[in-house]
C-alpha cells in the first residue's frame, strides 16, 4: 500500500487519480472507465422523493414507491415550523402542496399536522423520511431551504442519530452558511450552484458541488479537481433527457438528481456499467480525538475504514490523535490520501497527517 505523508504530495497524487476519488472518505465517485471501456454509472438520486403523482411531491407515498422500486437515494426539501420541527416542504408557503395557506415558518407543528397534501397524507417530518430510508438501507440528500438555528441543528442531529442515518446523508443548500454548519457537525455537505463558471467558494469550502445540468462543462469539471460533482437534471422534457444524461456521463458527474429515476436507470443500463459498490454516501470518519493509536484504529475499523496509516509528515508515528479532527480542515487530506492510494470504494484508506 502506498503511504503518502505530505499535503502537497497528497494533492499531486489525487490530481493524477482519474476522478475515482472518495471525497473525504464519504462519496463514491463512480466515473472510472472499466476494462470493457464502459464508464461506471453516476448514482441515481430521486428528486423530491421520486416522480410526482397527481401533484404530490416530497411525500411518504412518493419516496416509499421509489424505495420499493430499488431507488435508494432519496432527495427531499426541509423547512422548519415555528416551534423548530424539521418538515418536508419545498415552498416557503403551504399553499401549492396542501389544503392550507400561509408560511411554514409561522405555523406550529401541531397546526401544520392538521393540513393534508394532495393525496390526503399529512405533511411529513424529516424524521419520517429518515426512518423509511434507514429501514431500506438507503441514503438521503436533503436541501436546507433556510439556515437552521442552533436548537434546530440539535433536532436534526438527534434525528439522524436515532435513525442511524448520520453517515448516510448529504446536506445540500444554495445558502453558504448551512453548508459550513453541516460540515462543522461532521456531516457531508454540498453547495448547490447554478452558474456556468466554477464556484470559487464551493471549491474552497464545500465537500462537493451540486450543479445545474446545463452548467456542467469540461472547464467546470477541470476546476473541480478531485472534488465530487453532482448535477441536478430536473424539469427536463422527456425528449431531451438522453442528451442531457449523455453530457453528464461524459463529464464524469458522481450522481444525477432526476425526476425520472426509472428512465435514467434504464438508460444507464446500455450506456455505462452499474457499480454495485458505489453509493451516494459512503462513510464519515468517526471522531477519535485523544484516543490511543490502537483504540483509534479499532474505532475506524468498526466504521468500515480497514486500512489506516497514522504518521507525521516526517514519517514518525503520531502517539495521540488529538486535535486532528477539525471538520473544516481534515477532508482534503483524507480525500487525497484515499485517491493517492488508489483503493476501491469498498476498502477505503485513511491517511492521517499532522501539519506543522
Amino acid at each position: 500500500m502506498q503511504i503518502i505523508t505530505s499535503r502537497r504530495v497528497l494533492r499531486a497524487a489525487a490530481a493524477c487519480a482519474s476522478l475515482v476519488a472518495l471525497v473525504a472518505g464519504v462519496i463514491g465517485v463512480p466515473s472510472s472507465a472499466r476494462a470493457d471501456g464502459l464508464p461506471n454509472c453516476p448514482v441515481v438520486i430521486a428528486h423530491r422523493g421520486g416522480p410526482s403523482v397527481a401533484g404530490v411531491e416530497n411525500a411518504p407515498s412518493i419516496w416509499r414507491n421509489s424505495l420499493a422500486q430499488g431507488f435508494l437515494n432519496i432527495e427531499v426539501d426541509v423547512r422548519f415550523t415555528s416551534d423548530g420541527v424539521p418538515v418536508i416542504m419545498h415552498d416557503p408557503k403551504v399553499n401549492r402542496t396542501t389544503n392550507g395557506r400561509g408560511y411554514v415558518s409561522r405555523k406550529s407543528f401541531a397546526k401544520l399536522e392538521k393540513l393534508h397534501i394532495a393525496d390526503g397524507e399529512k405533511v411529513p417530518q424529516l424524521l419520517d423520511v429518515l426512518t423509511d430510508v434507514s429501514q431500506a438501507h438507503g441514503y438521503v440528500m436533503f436541501e436546507l431551504k433556510v439556515t437552521p438555528s442552533a436548537p434546530q441543528w440539535t433536532t436534526i442531529m438527534d434525528e439522524l442519530a436515532s435513525t442511524g442515518m448520520t453517515n448516510r446523508v448529504i446536506v445540500e443548500s444554495f445558502l453558504l452558511k448551512p453548508v459550513v454548519q453541516a460540515q462543522q457537525r461532521g456531516l457531508f455537505a454540498t453547495h448547490i450552484y447554478s452558474r456556468p463558471v466554477p464556484d470559487a467558494w464551493g471549491l474552497a469550502n464545500a465537500n462537493s458541488e451540486l450543479v445545474r445540468w446545463n452548467d456542467v462543462t469540461p472547464e467546470f469539471v477541470d476546476a473541480m479537481g478531485t472534488n465530487s460533482m453532482f448535477s441536478y437534471a430536473t424539469g427536463i422534457a422527456p425528449s431531451a433527457e438522453a442528451t442531457v444524461w449523455s453530457s453528464l456521463l461524459f463529464n464524469n458527474v458522481a450522481g444525477i438528481l432526476t425526476d425520472d429515476p426509472s428512465g435514467l436507470t434504464e438508460w444507464e443500463a446500455s450506456h455505462c456499467a452499474a457499480d454495485s459498490t458505489a453509493s451516494m454516501v459512503k462513510q464519515i470518519v468517526p471522531d477519535v480525538s485523544g484516543l490511543s493509536i490502537s483504540d483509534a484504529v479499532s474505532a475506524l475499523n468498526s466504521a468500515g475504514f480497514n486500512n489506516v496509516v497514522v504518521q507525521n509528515p516526517d514519517g514518525s508515528l503520531i502517539d495521540e490523535l488529538t486535535d486532528l479532527f477539525d471538520p473544516s480542515a481534515q477532508h482534503a487530506t483524507l480525500a487525497a490520501g484515499i485517491a493517492g492510494s488508489r483503493m476501491s470504494v469498498t476498502e477505503p484508506v485513511v491517511v492521517f497527517t499532522q501539519d506543522n
